[in-house]
């Protein structure tokens, strides 16, 4: 008898059948296994975006203390309040607030770690003219807990 009759003989049909399966099989089992790699990938990276910290500044409060200058004129002293709040799941840390309001600009170091639902307020003094409008821009520069450096900006006008 020669090798190839005993190989692929009659008695060794059923062997070379479990052969072919489990090659089929070792084919579907990479391409799910590569498939869920895939997902598992995906997943991840919206989990990342689903738990990355953001900052909203929402609430405004504006108090005004009127005065008269020399000239007969009236003033205001407007101190405006802002919150700042971070809504998500993540803590923050408040790196600096860029202020601009009628043609004065203020940056300020802040290095508050803001937690996940926590608040804080910051203010600004305008000393201004009585019915006079003005503008409040900023820009609040945060990081993330995966240490990304964020901008929120905002603007109001009074």
């Amino acid at each position: 008898m020669t090798i190839c009759f005993v190989t692929l003989g009659p008695g060794t049909w059923a062997d070379w059948s479990l052969v072919i399966v489990g090659l089929i099989g070792g084919v579907v089992a990479y391409q799910t296994l590569s498939a869920l790699k895939q997902q598992t990938g995906q997943a991840a990276k919206d989990t990342i975006l689903l738990n990355r910290a953001y900052l909203v500044i929402d609430t405004w409060m504006p108090s005004v203390g009127y005065f008269s200058e020399r000239d007969g004129s009236q003033g205001a002293n407007c101190t405006v309040k802002f919150r700042i709040r971070n809504p998500s799941r993540t803590a923050a840390r408040i790196e600096q607030i860029e202020l601009k309001y009628k043609g004065a600009a203020e940056t300020r170091a802040v290095g508050r770690m803001l937690v996940a639902d926590e608040t804080t307020w910051q203010g600004i003094f305008v000393k201004t003219k009585v019915h006079d409008v003005f503008r409040v821009d900023g820009v609040v520069t945060y990081r993330d807990i995966f240490r990304q450096l964020r901008h929120r900006t905002f603007a109001q006008t009074y």
